[in-house]
């Protein structure tokens, strides 16, 4: 699978695209992932994971979110959760 990973540090979150790779040419799949982040700009990240983040767009891309704590606040433990929820998404 690719995976194609946007981390939001001011907003403590990370997005994942998945897709298999099935053939597909990555810079094409590349470019699909900027048209994305080009429409979240466009309408907002809670609209986006609402209206959008189940939908094709061009690409069966399997969307999920990580909504993680401040890491200021205890950087190892918000670490260490934060690793943990990345490695189910990417196995």
């Amino acid at each position: 699978r690719y995976h194609f990973v946007w981390e939001l540090l001011q907003s403590h979150a990370t997005y994942i695209w998945s897709i298999d790779k099935e053939e597909k040419d990555v810079v094409i799949l590349y470019s699909k992932i900027e048209e994305i982040l080009n429409i979240i700009r466009l309408i907002g990240r809670e609209e986006y994971k609402k209206t959008y983040s189940n939908r094709n767009l061009g690409f069966d891309f399997n969307f999920k979110s990580i909504e993680h704590q401040d890491i200021s606040i205890n950087l190892d433990d918000g670490f260490t959760k934060w690793k943990s929820k990345l490695d189910e998404l990417l196995t």
